[in-house]
């Protein structure tokens, strides 16, 4: 056993004793809230096709139902780094910024230029889209990490927490660049709303060539995340360790 699986073991001692049912509780209530909150957004995108002129006129209007919901839930999730540094779950196998990236800057990242600047997409079926897909595969992963905690965890559930990537990773990077094509031409208006020559405009144009470097970067990584993946799927099938129980993954989810 490696050495930072035995100071995880050792971590897991201590905590037995020194407050490890706080510690405990308190990640059982934080899995116990994100799943209630993404049980709300997914029936209210549910009840809104159903009362709704189609299912695309409720993908145009799930900004309006479910947007600040979403922030709010995304914002929350910036609390899983805290646990990692705190060593609260255990460590992942990802590279820390990847890591980073993957949990919590990828999806904020998005939805703070499109919940803030560019609020041309509040109600587009592109956003709703994303919408959607986050929903299902939220309502996965926290009830997952959540009955793994009660050691409850039916092997149906720990299935499709470890094998819905095969379909919703490629739908995932597919929605989000789709939503980023959609904003990019408003995101090249700023530096034009603001006052030429300004600290603000060469920010806003400056902010521009790094999305394109990051959107480049995304689609050029996709393959070889895509594939590490699938391999880190097979060596559990073999009987490879698993992520314990709370907050731990090593998928981009």
């Amino acid at each position: 056993m490696g050495r930072g699986a035995t100071g995880w073991e050792d971590r897991r001692r201590r905590e037995a004793t020194l407050g490890g049912r706080l510690v405990y509780g308190y990640l059982a209530a934080f899995n116990v809230v994100m799943a209630a909150g993404w049980c709300l957004v997914a029936a209210t995108l549910v009840s809104s096709a159903i009362y709704t002129a189609s299912p695309l006129s409720a993908l145009h209007l799930a900004f309006t139902n479910v947007g600040s919901l979403v922030l709010s839930l995304q914002l929350l999730v910036c609390m899983e780094v805290v646990h990692m540094a705190l060593a609260w779950v255990p460590p992942s196998t990802m590279n820390p910024l990847l890591l980073l990236h993957c949990k919590v800057l990828r999806r904020l990242h998005l939805l703070v230029v499109a919940y803030f600047g560019v609020p041309q997409v509040h109600q587009t079926a592109a956003l709703g889209f994303v919408f959607v897909h986050w929903a299902v595969v939220d309502l996965i992963r926290y009830p997952f990490y959540l009955l793994n905690m009660v050691r409850a965890c039916p092997p149906l559930l720990k299935w499709m927490r470890y094998s819905e990537f095969i379909v919703m990773y490629p739908i995932s990077f597919t929605s989000e660049m789709y939503l980023w094509w959609v904003m990019y031409p408003y995101i090249r208006e700023w530096p034009l709303e603001q006052r030429e020559g300004s600290l603000e405009a060469a920010a806003a144009t400056l902010y521009g060539w790094l999305l394109l470097a990051y959107l480049a970067w995304r689609v050029s990584t996709f393959p070889f995340n895509y594939r590490r993946m699938l391999r880190l799927r097979g060596h559990k099938d073999q009987g490879g360790p698993s992520p314990a129980a709370v907050g731990a993954t090593t998928k981009a989810d």
